[in-house]
């Protein structure tokens, strides 16, 4: 899977190179080239009325057609070329959307599946194996001397696949944040973030997969306490290609993950 991975990337590396040239030509001689297109036909029509002239002066046998037969090959001409450049747009959208099937057949299976809860930690005893992480400390004035709440976000990975470089903020009501660190969520397992400030506001997770895809997913806390997906705000890597991304929402989240420097948070 690596390799076909790899052999895709290579294939994409070599059409973006070729693209890059085409545009730069493009870019640079726009103009001598639509010049030399439209210009063409005319240009040799002219060579060979000059070349019908000599041979009417020197009695040649042989000789070009009229002009009259060849318009309608210069009208082909011209229209081949709109009709090569609509050919090749479609093309282009077709291979680039088969491009990216291909490196989503490769990326999804390596995505994992897991559950999210906002519960009260004496009523999930089965949790117990599940470690305990408390977050950063010091990011927010004001919030020492507070009571621990005794809710807690828990993640249980129902998945084979392992999450990686886990970067998870826990937005409260109050303007105010907290960031957990977890190094890995293996496939079959769970944690447990604890020492809540605040009630929940919003959860958002950075993760990346085995294939060093980057994930960022939403959870938006409901008034019945349940932590709900938030579709229309994720970012999957191989799709959304750009970040941080230009979401405005999460431009100060994003700026502040990545794995130079990652620490795993304290656990319990």
């Amino acid at each position: 899977m690596v390799l076909l991975l790899l052999e895709v990337e290579n294939v994409k590396k070599w059409e973006d190179e070729m693209l890059l040239v085409a545009k730069n030509c493009w870019e640079k001689h726009k103009v001598a080239l639509l010049i030399f297109i439209i210009g063409f036909p005319f240009v040799v029509q002219l060579v060979l009325n000059i070349f019908n002239l000599f041979a009417d002066i020197n009695s040649w046998s042989f000789k070009f057609p009229d002009s009259s037969n060849w318009i309608g090959f210069w009208g082909s001409y011209l229209g081949v070329i709109p009709s090569g450049l609509i050919v090749y747009y479609v093309a282009n959208i077709q291979i680039n959307q088969q491009r990216e099937n291909d490196k989503e057949l490769i990326f999804k299976p390596a995505r994992p599946l897991f559950k999210i809860l906002y519960s009260n930690k004496i009523k999930w005893e089965d949790t117990s194996q599940f470690q305990s992480f408390s977050p950063e400390e010091n990011l927010q004035e004001g919030t020492f001397g507070l009571d621990f709440r005794n809710e807690t976000v828990i993640i249980n990975n129902i998945s084979d696949n392992s999450l990686l470089g886990i970067k998870i903020f826990v937005l409260y009501g109050n303007n105010t944040y907290d960031i957990y660190n977890i190094n890995k969520l293996a496939g079959e397992n769970g944690i447990i973030l604890s020492d809540m400030k605040s009630h929940v506001d919003k959860i958002v997770i950075y993760f990346n997969t085995r294939l060093r895809e980057l994930i960022r997913l939403t959870f938006i806390q409901k008034e019945d306490d349940v932590l709900e997906y938030c579709r229309e705000d994720k970012f999957i890597e191989n799709k959304d290609k750009t970040f941080p991304t230009i979401n405005t929402k999460y431009t100060k989240y994003d700026e502040k993950y990545s794995l130079n420097n990652f620490v795993q948070s304290f656990r319990e």
